[in-house]
């Protein structure tokens, strides 16, 4: 009884007029089985239905004892983003608010409203999450302390104009280069529309804006700072069919705003994590960024594992995919 409860939770805390109904219609499997329960089922349709006239006739919601626990229902709008964070303990969501619920018992631990226009469409989280970077869909990013609760809102800034007023879009109408996604380390951020991406300190600080040639698909951010950027190697319309995706991998220092690049403590360059690669298709990386999986050749789909090794001329300042066996022969597209 305690766990329908539970899972009636947020109906109920918005309406407790509906008990009877989500009573029926999570505990009618036990009607056969449990007296008591079957007696309870029995109140709720005679005198239940003076609160409420809905009665299910049928199973028709989660009962206990299933995979669902519970609901965790505060948002208004769509969720667009969530992430497990405090070693397992809270789940950190977004939408037009910030808000982290305690996944032991299903309560709302913190919510932020950074007052946006419209809702965020992509969060990211530091590795050892103090914080984390938000984009919404009027351009706008956030960056918001997980431990204070303290948030920084600004428009996101098209290269050329850093230091001009931009008119911002219309409620209702798309940015000219919407914000796609953002990559968060401990120290830094990125953030990355269809050709460009920016990095930044954790302090919202700009550091470099890049563009690219071909659309970005994904970018990680090192630390160093040095960023791993996913592109296309070809233009492709939205309704274009392609036979692959063909994608080149890449390395880049994030530079400092005099052009220059840091060295270690001991004055000596950095190392590249990687080196330039073309792949199409797919692509895996672990963590160590060690081991890659993916495909290669043009002119099949078989799927290869590279190794990161040092480059055999540059060894001290850059490291290379070298191939080492082809996991199998794929004839499938």
């Amino acid at each position: 009884m305690s766990d329908a409860l539970r899972l009636s939770s947020s109906v109920l805390a918005a309406d407790p007029n509906n008990l009877a109904c989500q009573i029926i219609g999570r505990l009618l499997p036990f009607y056969t089985t449990c007296r008591k329960i079957a007696s309870f089922i029995d109140q709720c349709e005679s005198t239940g239905l003076r609160h409420m006239g809905l009665v299910p006739a049928f199973n028709t919601l989660a009962s206990p004892g299933g995979p669902l626990v519970y609901s965790l229902e505060a948002h208004q709008f769509a969720v667009y983003g969530l992430e497990v964070v405090s070693a397992g303990q809270h789940l950190l969501t977004v939408s037009n608010k910030f808000i982290v619920f305690d996944l032991s018992g299903g309560g709302t631990v913190r919510t932020v409203d950074p007052r946006i226009e419209g809702i965020m469409t992509y969060l990211s989280v530091a590795p050892d999450q103090r914080y984390c970077v938000t984009t919404t869909i009027s351009n706008q990013y956030i960056i918001c302390n997980l431990l204070t609760g303290d948030y920084i809102l600004r428009d996101y800034q098209i290269m050329g104009n850093l230091n001009k007023n931009q008119n911002k879009p219309a409620p209702g109408q798309q940015p000219s280069d919407p914000l796609l996604g953002a990559a968060v380390s401990n120290t830094h951020f990125a953030l990355w529309t269809s050709k460009m991406y920016q990095v930044y300190t954790n302090k919202g600080e700009l550091l470099a804006s890049q563009p690219t040639r071909y659309q970005i698909i994904q970018i990680e951010l090192l630390p160093g700072p040095e960023v791993e950027i996913v592109c296309r190697s070809e233009d492709i319309k939205d309704d274009q069919e392609v036979a692959r995706d063909r994608l080149t991998i890449d390395y880049y220092f994030v530079t400092n705003t005099d052009g220059s690049i840091e060295t270690q403590d001991n004055n000596e360059p950095r190392c590249l994590t990687g080196g330039h690669k073309n792949i199409h298709s797919a692509l895996i990386l672990t963590r160590d960024k060690r081991r890659m999986y993916t495909c290669c050749e043009i002119n099949d789909y078989n799927l290869e594992m590279y190794v990161n090794k040092p480059h055999p001329i540059n060894y001290s300042t850059e490291r290379i995919w070298a191939f080492d066996h082809q996991l199998f022969e794929n004839k499938d597209r």
